[in-house]
């Protein structure tokens, strides 16, 4: 499910007190505008009232109905800028959605293959957690390198992982599951880290 879905998916917790009170506040106006000047005593007590205390009712009941509007207005707008934003993350996971990881191989060491099958490259790409193990290195050969810099759409790479104990010497690979974390950048500029294939989170430049 995507955020948006997500999103959408859960109520509003503020949505029925808006539009309660905005509607309580509507109703109230109409009442005493509509009900009030119908009893017998309220004819007689309000055809004594002056034309300035009429204006300065109207004005009241006018009032509420306008708070009523705005407070109405502003939830309906506020919805739609979260929509909104909801909708731009969305499109911006689309690509980074489509960076997979898979295991490939469990021996000596581990063996993960990194596929981009997105339509445009994506660039900077670099393991980065592997778990559950306690130390890890690329390996066994020492030309690879942490990160592949261009990931061409369509096409994958591949990296030895080697695990370490506690003393720092490789060890055989255990048989349980493991996961892997990669740190990427989209075509359009936008970093991401994804664990597995789960939805990618953004990672946003920090200042020291």
């Amino acid at each position: 499910m995507s955020d948006l879905e997500e999103w959408l998916s859960k109520p509003d917790p503020r949505l029925s007190t808006v539009r309660d009170t905005a509607f309580a506040v509507i109703a109230v106006c109409e009442l005493l505008v509509i009900t009030w000047p119908a009893t017998p005593r309220a004819l007689s007590w309000l055809g004594s009232q002056s034309a300035v205390w009429w204006g300065a009712v109207g004005t009241w009941v006018g009032a509420f109905a306008t708070t009523a509007a705005v407070v109405a207005a502003l939830w309906i707008a506020g919805r739609d800028s979260r929509v909104r934003q909801a909708e731009r993350a969305d499109r911006d996971k689309a690509q980074a959605r489509l960076l997979v990881a898979v295991m490939a191989n469990r021996g000596e060491f581990v063996t993960v293959r990194i596929e981009n099958h997105s339509a445009a490259p994506l660039f900077d790409v670099a393991l980065t957690h592997v778990e559950p193990a306690l130390a890890w290195r690329l390996g066994p050969s020492t030309v690879q390198r942490p990160s592949q810099d261009v990931l061409k759409a369509g096409e994958h790479f591949q990296r030895n992982i080697e695990l370490l104990g506690a003393n720092g010497e490789p060890q055989r690979v255990p048989d349980v599951e493991y996961s892997f974390t990669f740190e990427f950048v989209d075509s359009a500029g936008l970093r991401w880290s994804r664990r597995d294939n789960t939805e990618p989170q953004r990672v946003l430049a920090t200042t020291g």
